[in-house]
């Protein structure tokens, strides 16, 4: 019964079953159909969130099985998801290159886009970056905390593994060194001395789905 639930998933979120819809309106109201209305197209969920769905389910049953409310995990005999191996396609180090020097025509974009590619931190990680996190004098950056959005809301959390980590800069292109510094627009100044954590809900550069 799990295995056939869980191929309806992966057919379509709706549970359309293949042959009842053949139209998605625009709302559950009596109305007059337009162009907002439209042929049924079946959309499956995602790998991802199917193997969350198994994960929710298993766990409940476990407990369940514990506490001696049932005597087996049905899931144990379901057959879980595959976890997709994504192929990135990263851009060559000429690509690379170029893709800075055009960002540096504005030096707060530019510095954003290169630190990205060099320390290969998070976006969310990046937009909770302050300067008392930027050693100039040592060249490392320490990251402490991310930045969540849920629409024009963002406030500051824990990174995603629940770690800090310190990433040595600049090693090997000290020019970039000497213009870390004044790529910091004066505008920040006035935080240097706040720290993510210590602002509840921070006005971080909007980004778009990241939590």
């Amino acid at each position: 019964m799990l295995d056939s639930f869980f191929t309806v998933l992966r057919t379509c979120r709706t549970h359309c079953g293949g042959t009842r819809r053949t139209i998605d309106h625009r709302t559950d109201r009596e109305h007059a159909c337009d162009q907002r209305c439209r042929a049924h197209l079946c959309r499956p969920l995602s790998t991802s969130l199917i193997r969350q769905i198994h994960g929710c389910l298993s766990g409940a049953l476990s407990r369940a099985v514990r506490w001696r409310w049932i005597s087996v995990n049905p899931l144990d005999q379901a057959q879980r998801q595959k976890s997709v191996r994504y192929d990135p396609c990263p851009p060559t180090p000429e690509h690379a290159a170029t893709i800075v020097s055009e960002a540096f025509a504005d030096p707060d974009w530019g510095m954003y886009v290169w630190l990205a590619m060099t320390t290969g931190a998070r976006r969310g990680e990046l937009c909770a970056i302050r300067l008392n996190q930027i050693d100039l004098h040592s060249k490392v950056l320490s990251i402490r905390t991310s930045i969540a959005q849920d629409g024009a809301e963002t406030w500051a959390k824990d990174t995603k593994a629940h770690q800090q980590r310190r990433i040595a800069l600049l090693h090997g292109e000290p020019r970039l060194g000497h213009a870390l510094g004044p790529s910091i627009p004066g505008r920040f100044m006035s935080v240097a001395a706040v720290s993510a954590p210590e602002r509840t809900r921070s006005a971080a550069p909007a980004m778009s789905g990241a939590r």
